[in-house]
């Protein structure tokens, strides 16, 4: 039986495919982008000196940690309930447990306002972790127990309680008396008195602008209408214990 010509050439032809393909699977070297080499080759060293490149990634990932561990550092801290109560004490001279009593009894730090001055009381309050951050009261009960020391300090001085082991703070103007607001003399003594503020809560000297700002407390009023010594005493004292620099650390 004959076949057609062509029908040989094309079987001829598949093999002819076929072992070209096997011969170049199996013998012939693989064929290489010069380019694509080029790039690998930069990436694994410096073209300067021969040395390993540092990877992107890795270098991006330090500098960020880096910059947290940064930015951590500068944050500032709250300062919570013992150590409000300690600089408190410490700097108006007064004994810690009787400074803040709420209805004359209750203890402000220990009991009444511990947790959202930041601390806790497993027992009694059932609260075994304090809060993570300032509450909504927070700032209302700092007020309160900066005010009732301030108030105490003031009105023991006034009152001269010879049980109290106290340091006289206040000693640039009568406590008991009123004065006039527009008088210069006594505008100095305002001056000094908050200097010593400044020194005992904060531990430096005010600076001029500060002491004009607290100023303000007398010169606030009309000129004319006198003010309480001890009125102004108990607020130069809040303004200066409730202040950011005093409040953190």
């Amino acid at each position: 039986m004959k076949y057609p010509n062509s029908i040989f050439l094309m079987f001829s032809f598949s093999i002819m495919v076929g072992c070209g393909d096997s011969s170049e699977t199996l013998d012939s070297p693989a064929v290489t982008n010069p380019d694509t080499e080029e790039n690998n080759n930069s990436d694994m060293t410096s073209p300067e000196d021969g040395e390993p490149s540092h990877d992107d990634s890795t270098t991006s990932e330090e500098n960020t940690n880096e910059s947290t561990a940064l930015k951590d550092t500068r944050l500032v801290v709250w300062k919570r309930v013992s150590a409000l109560q300690n600089d408190l004490s410490q700097a108006l001279a007064l004994d810690k447990t009787t400074m803040c009593l709420e209805l004359g009894s209750m203890d402000c730090f220990a009991s009444v306002h511990l947790s959202p001055l930041g601390g806790n009381e497993p027992f009694e309050l059932s609260q075994y972790e304090p809060i993570k951050e300032p509450s909504a009261t927070t700032s209302i009960a700092i007020d309160r127990v900066v005010m009732s020391a301030c108030s105490t300090k003031v009105d023991n001085e006034i009152a001269l309680d010879a049980t109290i082991d106290q340091e006289k703070i206040f000693s640039f103007y009568d406590l008991t008396t009123r004065s006039l607001p527009n008088d210069n003399n006594y505008l100095a003594s305002v001056d000094q008195q908050n200097q010593r503020l400044y020194q005992r809560i904060l531990g430096r000297d005010a600076i001029d602008e500060e002491l004009l700002v607290l100023r303000q407390i007398v010169t606030g009023a009309d000129g004319v209408t006198t003010v309480a010594n001890s009125d102004v005493a108990k607020l130069s004292c809040y303004a200066i214990a409730t202040s950011t620099e005093f409040l953190f650390l």
